[in-house]
């Protein structure tokens, strides 16, 4: 295995925590890549949700194009969510942790 994936150019944070982590870049233009669902926030941030049905299967087939398009759209962090630590969703994690650069 590679030791890193496609990785974004924008600062990446995972996290569990996506709000408390959401407060600390007040002011600035933030990407979230959720799993299933979109976050109830007071905040402008571009959402991508990657299965809204809740399928590990169907979230790892976006997973790169989600990346991608967050991106491409200039902003000044990305907040990926972490996935369920089990089955497919440690794959994920993993693949996620090699293309962030900050891990919170």
């Amino acid at each position: 295995m590679l030791s890193r994936h496609y990785a974004p150019t924008t600062r990446t944070y995972l996290t569990t925590d996506i709000l408390g982590l959401l407060e600390s870049f007040e002011g600035k233009k933030v990407g979230l890549l959720l799993f299933q669902n979109k976050l109830l926030t007071e905040r402008d941030v571009l959402q991508v949700v990657l299965s809204e049905a809740g399928d590990l299967q169907e979230a790892a087939k976006e997973l790169y194009a989600a990346l991608h398009h967050l991106d491409e759209n200039n902003l000044d962090v990305i907040i990926a969510e972490r996935f369920p630590n089990e089955g497919l969703g440690k794959t994920l994690n993993d693949r996620l942790e090699r293309a962030t650069k900050v891990k919170y």
